[in-house]
């Protein structure tokens, strides 16, 4: 999930993920810090964003053939 569109909780998640041992407070400082980047989206001149869902599973796959 790009980290602009990412929620709190999941944001909390993805750092937690990756350092476990990180202390609380280091954790939620980088937390806050990729959730006030996606306070871009609050302008009125927000950039236009478009994801795409590019996962496929191998069934899927054989019926593209």
């Amino acid at each position: 999930m790009p980290g602009l569109l990412q929620t709190a909780e999941y944001t909390r998640a993805v750092v937690r993920a990756y350092d476990p041992f990180l202390e609380e407070e280091a954790a939620e400082a980088r937390v806050a810090a990729r959730r006030a980047r996606a306070h871009i989206f609050e302008n009125p001149r927000k950039p236009r964003y478009w994801a795409e869902d590019a996962h496929r599973t191998r069934s899927e796959d054989r019926h593209l053939a």
